[in-house]
């Protein structure tokens, strides 16, 4: 009973650090924008924003924890939370690449696996599916939604998908979506939602609109019951 209290004031409390983290961050990043209007460039990363706010929150070491990027849920992150900015996405731990989609590690058996994926539009994902995720590979030289290469079974992140489909590690799924921002000095932006653990069930080979070759990996949802096949085709 006292070991159930204590992890249950531990999870609470990993939830305010979180909660206070992101209110932080997102107040450094208006202030920022009301301030320095005029001299921010769109194209100058020395001078984005969301870089910005996020150096001044590293420097809070009672809010922010440095996490090592492993499979599996993130303390004081839950289902259905919303991130305005992907760099929020950093600094609660759940996905640790600002530009990448397929996040990985190598596990103990020296294995590149896949801990999260960001579905935020760049590719044809199919999400219209609350429990599934049929999410598009990485790579093809991917230029305003049209891809120009073939994609590669053997690139990092694809490599890693792959991998988790035997392994059955859990991944973590974030779903992107263009929305009208909850604060209005953002305008219209992506609006990150994380959407729970999913587990890599398969993948095939498919091509793109203009011919070139894709993968395509299939993501269920995880439940309690849930179970899944191991198979994939290369």
């Amino acid at each position: 009973m006292v070991k159930n209290q204590q992890e249950g004031r531990s999870m609470e409390s990993e939830r305010e650090r979180v909660m206070e983290l992101l209110k932080k961050f997102r107040a450094i990043c208006k202030n920022l924008l009301q301030e320095n209007n005029k001299e921010f460039k769109k194209n100058s990363e020395s001078m984005r924003i969301d870089i910005l706010a996020a150096r001044e929150v590293k420097k809070m070491g009672s809010l922010y924890i440095q996490r090592t990027n492993s499979p599996g849920p993130i303390p004081g992150v839950e289902v259905g939370d919303k991130f305005l900015y992907r760099m929020e996405l950093i600094l609660v731990g759940l996905h640790s690449n600002i530009q990448k989609g397929i996040d990985f590690i190598c596990n103990g058996a020296g294995e590149r696996i896949a801990t999260s994926v960001v579905a935020s539009g760049g590719y044809a994902n199919e999400t219209s599916d609350p429990n599934v995720l049929i999410y598009c590979g990485q790579g093809g030289d991917m230029v305003s939604g049209i891809q120009h290469e073939d994609q590669s079974l053997k690139s990092p992140g694809n490599y890693a998908l792959k991998n988790s489909i035997r392994v059955k590690n859990p991944v973590r799924v974030i779903r992107g979506t263009k929305e009208k921002a909850e604060c209005s000095f953002r305008g219209d932006a992506t609006t990150f939602v994380y959407d729970g653990l999913y587990e890599v069930v398969g993948l095939w080979r498919d091509t793109s609109c203009n011919g070139k070759l894709l993968y395509k990996f299939k993501l269920v949802r995880i439940t309690e019951s849930s179970s899944s096949d191991t198979a994939y085709i290369c």
